[in-house]
């Protein structure tokens, strides 16, 4: 069984290209329509971002046994998402689930419920959290067109190790 440590992620077509005559152009973006916006997703695998009554919401799943919060809400409870429109248009976002960790070796990881949300980056792991990248989400126009590309297709069981005074090292696997 082989671990993966996830972080940011690109599509094999990357996210910028260029045209013939040297132009910068974003590939894939899509008008604000929910159907087009969501029709790579697959609402039967766990924890899939997509775009439904003006959220970000994500299918359910779990992150080592625990359900994650957005907002302090479950993902599978209806009410929670993220506002996309409160987001900077031409930007490229990442949705983080933030996975809190105790101190001690010994307490199961995730200590609690992961919590999801919008950042620029994927930030580095520390002793006492990880963070896990499970979509890339591209803002594009006057905030009008967004795309989403999801990093993963199932849920995650993680580990945590820590061996000397370095920060702590997660690992994930798809369950």
């Amino acid at each position: 069984m082989a671990f993966r440590r996830f972080g940011i992620f690109r599509t094999p077509h990357g996210w910028h290209g260029y045209d013939g005559d040297g132009n910068l152009i974003q590939r894939g973006l899509k008008r604000k329509n929910e159907d087009a916006v969501n029709e790579s997703v697959d609402f039967g695998k766990p924890l899939q971002a997509f775009l439904r009554d003006g959220k970000i919401r994500v299918t359910s799943g779990t992150i080592g046994n625990k359900i994650p919060t957005i907002g302090g809400l479950p993902i599978n409870n209806p009410l929670a998402g993220i506002n996309p429109f409160t987001l900077q248009f031409n930007g490229l976002y990442q949705l983080v689930a933030t996975c809190p960790a105790t101190s001690n070796g010994y307490t199961m990881f995730p200590s609690s419920a992961p919590t999801l949300s919008m950042m620029l980056t994927v930030p580095t792991d520390t002793d006492t959290e990880a963070f896990v990248s499970l979509a890339s989400i591209t803002v594009a126009g006057n905030q009008d067109q967004f795309q989403i590309q999801n990093h993963l297709s199932g849920s995650l069981w993680g580990e945590r190790v820590k061996l000397t005074d370095e920060p702590a090292i997660y690992y994930f696997n798809l369950i």
